[in-house]
């Protein structure tokens, strides 16, 4: 079991005045990832389709190769963001991605890293400077792997940041 320390979770919700837990407006989760196997390898799924799903995100991140680019010996890694339709375009992903590297300064982590496939947080992570350092068509992906994506498919971003910033000094 991995240690629950290596993982940093946020809920974005409803601020409310009763000690009832407000409406959840989004989430956001990222994993410390360090030296050894590849974060998806370890995962086993009981359907073909996850197990194709996450066999191609393990060959588009790599995220070994660019640790070793950067001269770190962890990150932070992308395990999911969700925003509620019904507030979308609020700025909620993209606070979410600012606390990210905001967790990066303060634990002493070199970078935050996600594969990107949603079009809006891409924009997300743009307007905060991330960068992008791979960008995998998704039908050319599952050609390789045989593999059909029944929408058509986005493009894959594999996006990073590394925070070069101090800490506000009211925090």
């Amino acid at each position: 079991m991995k240690d629950p320390g290596a993982f940093f979770h946020q809920i974005c919700c409803e601020n409310r005045d009763d000690d009832e837990v407000g409406q959840i407006f989004g989430a956001s989760s990222v994993e410390l990832i360090t030296t050894g196997p590849e974060p998806f390898e370890e995962i086993k799924f009981k359907s073909d389709e996850m197990q194709n799903l996450f066999k191609l995100l393990a060959v588009t991140s790599n995220t070994h190769n660019r640790m070793e680019e950067l001269h770190i010996s962890n990150f932070y890694d992308d395990r999911g963001i969700v925003v509620h339709p019904e507030f979308r375009q609020l700025g909620i992903a993209r606070e979410f991605l600012k606390t990210r590297c905001l967790a990066c300064v303060t634990n002493n982590v070199p970078a935050t890293g996600a594969l990107m496939t949603c079009i809006a947080t891409q924009k997300a992570a743009e307007k905060d400077n991330w960068e992008t350092v791979l960008e995998v068509d998704l039908q050319e992906l599952g050609r390789k792997h045989d593999v059909t994506f029944e929408d058509g498919g986005v493009s894959i971003l594999m996006i990073w940041k590394n925070p070069q910033y101090k800490l506000p000094q009211n925090m």
